[in-house]
């Protein structure tokens, strides 16, 4: 699914680039003060109700000129009334744009041709929960189906998204995206999950895909859905913002939906709307708690390492149940030669192990793709792997 989804990005990405694309309010090919997104692409809160914007909304004062951002074929120029007013829609036929909250527009009829940064209209004031006069503009693909603007609109990607874990409870936990105002993009991200069902430990992945609505809430006033075969529930919470002066905020809170679940750890990459890769929530251990049950005292199991990739050395961490006998975690290049056992004492409990890079013959190691495994009394339990880069 991840393969495909990337190849469907960079095709749109490759496709769209070999032409010109202009900003409708700025009327540039980059865009500047008078582009300003006041709402973006994806989940969002509108009158305090959530709610799933498929376009972005571009500040302009009333009876500011529009101008077409892409050529092609005049769909419709109406009014359609409400929140919508007037709508302008040109197509090529394998794509589409669309110019909404519009006070006038094209007299040219359906069919004919507007070329890129022609004249199509004059903004207007319309638009639910606005804070201020907007366009609002679309991009769609040949199905019809609305894809975030920004894969297509040229501007320059900071690449300087920031993640943080805000909860670290095993059962109700919440990680905060945040997207600085010059950057405006967020589009889709990978979390990489470990967590214990009541049987044993489970390793899923986690697409969530704002462009195609795979794996986020998209009705309106909901806010939350149901993921990993319904093992979680994952809530959005979006937060108010301007891009001339705030961040853009978005908490993602994963809810475990069984007394026998509990999160173990949780890895993530977030790209933009250009599959550029923006950050990393990086490797998260959750802790487990005395009072509660825990996970470490019904099974043994092997996390993965931190930090990975590494230089010189790394953090593995580990958890030992009952029946222990000469523990050890071994190490082995991606030949299947044995590059270092380290010995593990015979406690029950969750542990750490510090491997310094170097070989049993206290050489440091080359860089690479390593194997590392947990044995107990002579039996393999569970392997990851784990990369040294120097």
């Amino acid at each position: 699914m991840k393969t495909n989804l990337f190849f469907l990005l960079n095709f749109f990405l490759l496709v769209s680039n070999l032409f010109s694309w202009t900003w409708p309010i700025s009327n540039s090919n980059s865009p500047n003060d008078s582009d300003t997104i006041t709402s973006p692409f994806g989940p969002r809160l509108l009158d305090n109700q959530y709610n799933f914007h498929k376009g972005i909304d571009i500040h302009a004062n009333e009876n500011t000129d529009v101008h077409a951002a892409y050529s092609g074929s005049l769909v419709v120029a109406e009014y359609q009334g409400g929140n919508t007013g007037g709508i302008v829609s040109i197509s090529d036929g394998t794509q589409k744009t669309v110019y909404m909250h519009l006070n006038s527009w094209t007299n040219l009829v359906p069919g004919s041709y507007i070329g890129e940064g022609d004249w199509i209209g004059q903004s207007g004031g319309t638009g639910a929960g606005a804070n201020d006069p907007h366009l609002h503009f679309e991009y769609r693909d040949g199905t019809n189906h609305e894809l975030h603007p920004l894969m297509v609109m040229p501007y320059n990607d900071n690449d300087n998204c920031q993640t943080e874990m805000l909860e670290d409870d095993n059962r109700d936990w919440k990680f905060r995206l945040k997207v600085p105002s010059d950057e405006l993009d967020i589009d889709y991200f990978f979390l990489d999950f470990e967590y214990y069902d009541g049987y044993g430990t489970v390793f899923e992945e986690l697409y969530v895909d704002y462009s195609f609505r795979e794996n986020i809430p998209t009705t309106s006033g909901q806010n939350s859905i149901n993921v990993l075969n319904g093992n979680w529930t994952m809530t959005v919470h979006t937060h108010n913002f301007h891009p001339s002066h705030t961040d853009q905020i978005v908490d993602f809170q994963f809810t475990s939906n069984s007394p026998d679940i509990y999160m173990i750890t949780v890895e993530g990459d977030f790209y933009t709307a250009k599959d550029v890769w923006d950050g990393s929530l990086g490797f998260y251990n959750f802790p487990t708690h005395a009072d509660d049950f825990v996970i470490s005292n019904n099974l043994n199991l092997i996390h993965q390492n931190h930090p990975n990739p590494f230089n010189p050395s790394t953090t593995i961490s580990y958890s030992l149940a009952d029946n222990i006998k000469n523990p050890k975690i071994e190490i082995y290049n991606i030949k299947g030669q044995l590059v270092r056992a380290l010995e593990l004492p015979e406690e029950q409990g969750a542990n750490t192990v510090n491997w310094d890079g170097r070989n049993k013959q206290d050489n440091p190691v080359s860089s690479g793709v390593y194997l590392y495994r947990l044995v107990n009394d002579g039996k393999a339990v569970q392997s990851r792997k784990m990369m040294m880069l120097k």
